[in-house]
């Protein structure tokens, strides 16, 4: 693992502990009805920013999101984001109808993403389980062995808290 990405994730990692307010684990997905070519990151990113920067601005979504390719070369997008800007639903099977779960907690999806598949699960609002859920996403950061999709390894946006540090020659100036 390169510097470039391990100081991607320690961004991101401080971001995702510094905002307690991140508690979903989303992950958006591409129709081919909705964009012409789903391995452009491009096309993926510029519907996925429009959307972004609307919830951004009018219901104050916070995010970290990581980009990735699947076997097949199509983009989609892993993210961490505060439920409160997300218009949120119960997840349903197509073929059973009944209630989808993932290890027992339901599953969701976004309601007003348009441009494809949303899944979205809450995160208990635990240090540790936040942590496990950072973990899980940087996991898509290592499988892309150093290369950026679309230049960048994480996405930011919104209000998010950053650390403070404080730097002394002297442990008594603390």
């Amino acid at each position: 693992i390169g510097r470039a990405t391990r100081r991607a994730k320690i961004s991101a990692f401080d971001a995702i502990m510094c905002n307690h307010d991140l508690d979903a684990f989303v992950t958006f997905t591409y129709s081919p009805e909705t964009v012409d070519d789903k391995a452009s990151y491009d096309e993926c990113y510029k519907a996925l920013s429009i959307w972004l920067s609307n919830r951004v601005q009018r219901k104050n979504l916070k995010y970290v999101l990581v980009p990735e390719r699947t076997k097949k070369g199509d983009i989609h997008f892993h993210a961490i984001m505060n439920s409160t800007a997300l218009k949120l639903v119960r997840a349903y099977s197509a073929k059973s109808g009944r209630a989808l779960t993932h290890n027992g907690k339901p599953l969701y999806n976004v309601e007003d993403w348009k441009h494809g598949f949303t899944s979205a699960e809450l995160i208990p609002d635990a240090d540790g389980d936040r942590r496990a859920v950072a973990k899980y996403i940087f996991k898509y950061m290592g499988k892309q062995m150093g290369q950026k999709i679309g230049g960048r390894y994480v996405l930011t946006g919104g209000d998010l808290k950053r650390p403070l540090f404080e730097y002394g020659d002297d442990e008594r100036e603390f």
